[in-house]
């Protein structure tokens, strides 16, 4: 097969740019180009989940806090919202999603009597 890098690179480029900057203002955050990139590479699945654990973690030993996977959601709901698929997946408020992801396995406190 033939493939043209140059050709390849722009294409990846502009799915980039429209799906994580779609108003055109001349910006993406890193997380969301990186983020991006890891969707548009070939490779085994869990391997892209932990890669982009570890981006939005800030490295491999750190932890994913609250505001990091809030971004790394909303990053990843910009996907199908480009494709006009939000709807399917929820809508594009993450709020609750980050609620409930940080409360599986925390116990909450009772009142004693």
């Amino acid at each position: 097969e033939d493939i043209t890098v140059s050709v390849c690179v722009d294409l990846a480029l502009n799915w980039i740019l429209n799906v994580f900057d779609s108003q055109r203002q001349g910006f993406t955050r890193v997380l969301s180009f990186k983020l991006g990139l890891v969707l548009l590479c070939r490779g085994p699945l869990l391997e892209k989940y932990s890669v982009m654990f570890q981006l939005a973690a800030g490295g491999e030993s750190a932890n994913l806090d609250q505001r990091r996977l809030g971004l790394l959601l909303y990053d990843l709901v910009m996907v199908p919202r480009y494709l006009g698929e939000v709807a399917q997946f929820g809508g594009s408020n993450i709020e609750p999603s980050v609620r409930s992801c940080m409360s599986v396995g925390v116990k909450e406190p009772r009142a004693s009597l």
